[in-house]
């Protein structure tokens, strides 16, 4: 009875009010994945912290929580993380979801460990990027800290940034090129999410990439900062 008259309310909500409540509920989603951390954390905290330990918690959240073992890798993961107090805060703030939670954890993994407060530090300063954008600050992140590494060959001190194409007979373009490190996990974290697998996709991994690769192309055609010829 509960979920008709919750139905029949929602049928009869504008669209503004259903945004608000789709809203309010996404808050309430990430508020409760919050909790279900902290539990998991604390949990955590009971362990001797071994590596023994953290494969039985996995399979023990697997099995209490009926999730799968993915989920279970994730969860322990995300509590493993809530033992530092900046992200825990952040996370009951609502300032981090369980994708930038995700981002976070594999950007401090890959950050040496004397880096890896500056480099939270300043991931939670971009909690409110959408998380595309989130994923993007955290790459140029790690491109910054391998650049603040050992002083690199006289003849490597200066980025390359060559582009050679030229036209086939076909009317194709035959292209290649160097770019430096930073605008190389640009493009690898735009080509990424756009040359993922479709269901029943028969495309072997460098076509997926050459079709994201134009698609980068059509977006960048398409934006208005786009210089005239000569410009």
């Amino acid at each position: 009875m509960e979920a008709t008259r919750d139905a029949t309310a929602a049928w009869r909500m504008d669209d503004a009010s259903l945004w608000h409540a789709c809203g309010e509920a996404q808050d309430l989603r990430r508020a409760a994945y919050t909790r279900l951390v902290e539990m998991v954390a604390e949990l955590w905290n009971r362990t001797g912290r071994s590596k023994e330990d953290r494969v039985s918690l996995v399979a023990q959240v697997q099995t209490q929580l009926r999730v799968t073992k993915k989920d279970a890798l994730q969860i322990v993961a995300h509590a493993q993380l809530f033992g530092r107090e900046a992200v825990r805060d952040a996370a009951r703030a609502g300032d981090l979801d369980a994708d930038r939670l995700t981002v976070l954890d594999q950007t401090l993994t890959q950050a040496p460990i004397p880096d890896r407060d500056r480099v939270e530090a300043e991931l939670l300063q971009h909690s409110d990027l959408p998380l595309h954008q989130f994923r993007l600050a955290a790459k140029r992140i790690l491109v910054l800290l391998d650049q603040d590494g050992p002083e690199p060959k006289d003849d490597l001190a200066q980025p390359k940034r060559e582009f050679h194409y030229s036209n086939r007979v076909d009317g194709s373009v035959a292209f290649r090129g160097t770019i430096d490190p930073e605008s190389g996990a640009l493009l690898a974290a735009l080509i990424s999410p756009l040359a993922k697998p479709k269901a029943d996709d028969t495309r072997t991994t460098p076509q997926r990439q050459g079709d994201a690769f134009t698609d980068i192309i059509e977006l960048a055609a398409g934006s208005d900062k786009l210089p005239d010829e000569g410009g």
